[in-house]
């Protein structure tokens, strides 16, 4: 057999496609059981609150001082913040060479808070120095923190004076009269 599809496209207003088939018996019928229904009964919410618990967290893991004048001494910024829900207890900070010190060794954050630890790298002899920093608190999963210190204690060069001249000469300058003449003073150490 065939199907024409009829249309208003001006380039092929009918459309004819051919049709076939074969006829053949019907299968077996099809039994379906019935399923007696599923009751669902409703569970309430379990609500889950959360413990109330601090939280630190450091913002680097090492601080480098770089190169510092024996019996002079530098500063960094190690900031300790709180990303807890519960107060953050800083019980004690110390450090593990004496070249190294800080500002304040035991301190209260405030959940969401944070604060900054000043350190001080101040070197007694030449040379590189590694040291570590250690703070305890009151955070269950991370009592302890450590931060590594690196920096190296140079020795300041010597100071070079040198002069632009050995002399000045003012020539003849008559009394009550004055004339200037410059030099010029360096450190070339």
């Amino acid at each position: 057999g065939t199907l024409t599809i009829s249309s208003n496209d001006p380039d092929q207003p009918n459309l004819t496609i051919s049709i076939s088939g074969t006829g053949v018996a019907p299968a077996a019928p099809v039994v379906v059981t019935p399923v007696p229904p599923v009751v669902v009964t409703p569970v309430p919410p379990v609500v889950v609150t959360p413990v109330a618990a601090p939280n630190i967290s450091v913002s680097t893991g090492i601080l480098f001082f770089g190169d510092v004048w024996v019996g002079s001494s530098t500063t960094a910024t190690l900031t300790i913040s709180n990303t807890g829900n519960a107060s953050l207890s800083i019980s004690g900070v110390s450090t593990t060479r004496s070249q190294f010190s800080v500002s304040s060794g035991s301190f209260t954050i405030g959940a969401g808070s944070s604060q900054n630890l000043i350190v001080t790298f101040g070197p007694t002899a030449e040379g590189d120095l590694a040291g570590g920093l250690s703070i305890a608190s009151n955070d269950p999963d991370q009592p302890s923190s450590s931060v590594a210190l690196s920096g190296k204690g140079t020795v300041a060069p010597a100071a070079n004076i040198s002069v632009s001249s050995n002399s000045l000469s003012f020539g003849d300058v008559e009394v009550g009269a004055s004339e200037t003449a410059s030099i010029t003073i360096s450190n070339t150490g």
